[in-house]
C-alpha cells in the first residue's frame, strides 16, 4: 500500500500540533514595558556654592542668579567658615537679625559632612560673606541676583576697606543645616524591544520544531514503502 501525498499533506497539521507550530520566519521580539511615571513632585532647583575650596578664600562662584523658589547651598572646607548676609553698603558686617547666618563650619580635610542651604525668596541682591576674621577683607564675599548699579566689584572694593570683620553674636537662623545634598538626574525611562540574537532560545524553538516535522514526513513515506 502506498500512502498518496495527498494523505501525507494532510498529515501536516497533525505534525505541526505535536511540534507546537509557528514558522521560522517570524522572529518573535518582546518588549519590557517602561517604568510608571513617577508621581512625586519635580525636586527644587538647587545651586551649589563652595566656601574656601583648594585654601582660597574665595566664594565659587562667587556671583550667582537664582530663581524664586530655588536653592544655594553652601559647602565648606578647611579651615574655618561661615556665611553672612550684609548689606551692600555695610560689608563685613551683618545684615541684622532677619539676615541668615549659616554659623562656623570647621572642617580638618575634604569638605564638610554638612551644609547650609537657604530659599530664594525674591529676586533682590543678596550679598554675602564669611565671618571668620579676616576673610571678608580678603575678598570672601559674593552675591546672589546682583543688579547693574550694585555690583561685587564695588562690594568686594568696599569690603577691603574695612578694619575688621563683625562676626554675628546670634545664633544660626535663616537656612537649613543637613547633610549635603547631592545633584539627581533621573534617566526617563523607555520601552525596549529586543529581537533574538543568532542561537537564542526562540531560533532554537523553531529549528527544533522543523527538525520534527521532516522526520515525520520521511518517517511517513517510509511506511508508505513498507506497506507497498
Amino acid at each position: 500500500m502506498i500512502l498518496s501525498p495527498t494523505v501525507l499533506l494532510l498529515s501536516l497539521p497533525l505534525a505541526l500540533a505535536q511540534y507546537g507550530g509557528g514558522s521560522p520566519a517570524a522572529s518573535p521580539t518582546t518588549s519590557s514595558t517602561s517604568a510608571p511615571a513617577s508621581t512625586t513632585a519635580p525636586s527644587v532647583s538647587i545651586q551649589t556654592v563652595t566656601v574656601g575650596e583648594n585654601n582660597q578664600l574665595v566664594f565659587n562662584p562667587d556671583t550667582i542668579t537664582a530663581a524664586v523658589g530655588s536653592e544655594v547651598e553652601f559647602i565648606f572646607f578647611p579651615p574655618s567658615h561661615s556665611v553672612v548676609q550684609a548689606a551692600f553698603d555695610a560689608p563685613c558686617q551683618p545684615i541684622g537679625n532677619n539676615g541668615f547666618y549659616s554659623g562656623a563650619f570647621t572642617t580638618s580635610s575634604g569638605s564638610n559632612a554638612n551644609s547650609f542651604t537657604i530659599t530664594i525668596n525674591d529676586t533682590n541682591p543678596i550679598w554675602i560673606f564669611c565671618g571668620f576674621p579676616g576673610h571678608c577683607e580678603a575678598g570672601l564675599v559674593g552675591v546672589i541676583n546682583p543688579n547693574a548699579s550694585q555690583t561685587l566689584s564695588l562690594f568686594k572694593a568696599a569690603a577691603a576697606k574695612v578694619s575688621s570683620t563683625t562676626d554675628p553674636t546670634f545664633a544660626p537662623q535663616g537656612g537649613v543645616i543637613g547633610p549635603v545634598q547631592a545633584a539627581v538626574s533621573a534617566s526617563p525611562s523607555s520601552s525596549v524591544s529586543a529581537t533574538p540574537k543568532p542561537g537564542s532560545a526562540s531560533e532554537i524553538k523553531g529549528s527544533t520544531l522543523w527538525a520534527g516535522l521532516l522526520a515525520t514526513v520521511v518517517t511517513a513515506w517510509g511506511i508508505a514503502e513498507l506497506m507497498a
